[in-house]
């Protein structure tokens, strides 16, 4: 699970650098559940992640916002929280947020 989870952080990496929307890699040996949560305010998605086995659960929130103002144009705002909990109940977290392109 632990290369899972770090596999996820470099995946969101590269997303980052790139200014994409966020997406898993291919996850093997795991049980993934995704869940569409309520989108309010700017927020235009919001979606968590859940990626679990015996080795331990990898929680995902990411969240899409419309950065818009009045009359003006502005890229989208992505937030991505990764929470690792291991077998033992050792946590780890990574968080990371970038603009969409233009």
């Amino acid at each position: 699970m632990k290369d899972i989870y770090n596999q996820i952080i470099e995946n969101t990496k590269k997303i980052s650098v790139e200014q994409e929307y966020f997406s898993l890699p291919e996850i093997e040996n795991a049980e993934v559940k995704i869940e569409d949560l309520e989108a309010t305010g700017s927020t235009l998605l919001k979606r968590r992640y859940i990626i679990e086995n015996e080795d331990g659960k990898i929680e995902i929130m990411y969240e899409s916002k419309d950065k818009c103002r009045v009359h003006q144009i502005n890229p989208d705002w992505n937030k991505v929280e990764i929470i690792f909990t291991d077998k033992n109940g050792k946590i780890e977290s990574f968080t990371d947020g970038w603009s969409d392109k233009m």
